[in-house]
């Protein structure tokens, strides 16, 4: 049976959604909750910024269930719903949440409206948020499913979505961030892209871009496949390319938004300095990563490493140029600033990768190695996440 033809009986049988997307996902998440009721035994973290917040163990909400969702960032995007944009100081130098995209915190914000003022607390605000968070994560997995099945099998597809789930930082898909809805936008911009509907995969990469700044990217996987379904005759482009220019237009929307408060339009930009990142050369970020931090940087080192690699195979492994590059791109700009914090959590957003990872998961050796490595290294991450330690 031909790859179209596997995909479309097994579009029609929607069985698959529950045993191999939602019966997954809901595993996964049920385990991080056990992890992250019984770390609260363990030493929190005592240098978190808000003292409090350690000696009485918990952030936005007394319910530690739903308060190990939000840690560190959230605070950002949490004041971007409440009271919207604002500089608190000098932009090389402050940090303020001019520097956090616009996309998800305004989604939330629309959810709270349905809620009395009277009940528009940090913890029901948190609880939206991490409700849409796990529905995006959802819409994420089911789309990446459904791309995966034009190129593999079925068995690489629930591969694909099992190692997402199982990746050390994925706990951040399901946490008051802005990575699952980068996540189905992104996935969302190359399956319209894969059918051909230009218009939908650059509305989508618009909307990555206003939700993160990475998302400007996906004009280039976009431009590659349609070069592609053109054999690579310029001669053959059309209008229809025109839509790729929704992009950038979706990273400009958020500069020229912002402008009124900043009075600066690379504000957004600048800002990043504060959280002291500086341009460097890939190979110095790499190398000599400033704020080092032992166990973590480490781990950042090795994760970035894999990455790299497995970009590589990606040019060779997948059927369009567009997965490799993207892999590249998307991590090119957090290996500029100089410092690899946060590169982890970036790194949970990299689907090409893990669709390579799920090809070579069909040996049974390397699929054991890697759902035990990832599963080990995202209890003890999420373990001291939700004691507020700082994580990849």
């Amino acid at each position: 049976m031909s790859r179209q033809k596997l995909l479309a009986l097994w579009s029609r049988n929607k069985k698959w959604i529950w045993q191999d997307v939602l019966v997954v996902f809901a595993l996964s998440r049920f385990v991080l909750l056990v992890v992250g009721r019984f770390a609260e035994y363990f030493p929190a973290y005592p240098y978190y910024p808000d003292k409090a917040v350690p000696v009485r163990g918990w952030y936005l909400s007394p319910h530690r269930l739903l308060d190990i969702w939000g840690r560190w960032d959230t605070g950002w995007y949490l004041s971007i719903v409440k009271h919207g944009y604002s500089v608190r100081g000098d932009l090389s130098s402050v940090q303020s949440n001019i520097a956090f995209f616009p996309l998800y915190p305004l989604v939330v914000k629309f959810f709270t409206f349905f809620l009395p003022p009277s009940l528009r607390t940090d913890g029901n605000i948190l609880l939206i948020g991490v409700l849409l968070s796990n529905i995006f994560l959802i819409g994420a997995l089911v789309l990446l499913y459904k791309l995966v099945l034009t190129m593999f099998d079925v068995a690489a597809a629930r591969r694909t979505v099992l190692y997402v789930l199982l990746f050390p930082t994925s706990f951040f898909l399901s946490s008051f961030y802005a990575e699952p809805l980068f996540l189905l936008l992104t996935v969302a911009v190359f399956y319209a892209a894969v059918k051909k509907q230009w218009a939908l995969a650059s509305i989508a990469g618009m909307l990555a871009a206003l939700t993160r700044g990475y998302g400007v990217m996906t004009i280039v996987p976009v431009a590659i496949f349609y070069l592609e379904a053109n054999h690579w005759d310029l001669r053959r482009t059309r209008w229809d390319a025109l839509w790729m220019l929704l992009i950038p237009a979706g990273l400009l929307l958020f500069l020229v938004g912002v402008y009124p408060v900043t009075g600066d339009i690379m504000a957004p930009i600048k800002n990043q300095a504060a959280w002291h990142r500086h341009f460097a050369m890939p190979w110095q970020s790499f190398l000599h990563p400033t704020h080092w931090n032992r166990e973590v940087t480490q781990l950042g080192q090795v994760l970035t490493l894999g990455f790299l690699i497995m970009g590589v195979l990606a040019f060779f492994k997948l059927p369009s140029l567009s997965y490799g590059t993207y892999a590249f791109l998307i991590t090119t700009p957090s290996l500029l600033g100089g410092s690899l914090l946060s590169i982890g959590r970036h790194y949970a957003v990299v689907f090409p990768i893990f669709i390579v990872a799920a090809w070579l998961g069909k040996y049974k050796t390397v699929d054991k190695w890697i759902v035990f490595t990832t599963l080990a290294l995202q209890t003890l991450l999420f373990a001291a996440w939700s004691q507020f330690y700082v994580i990849i």
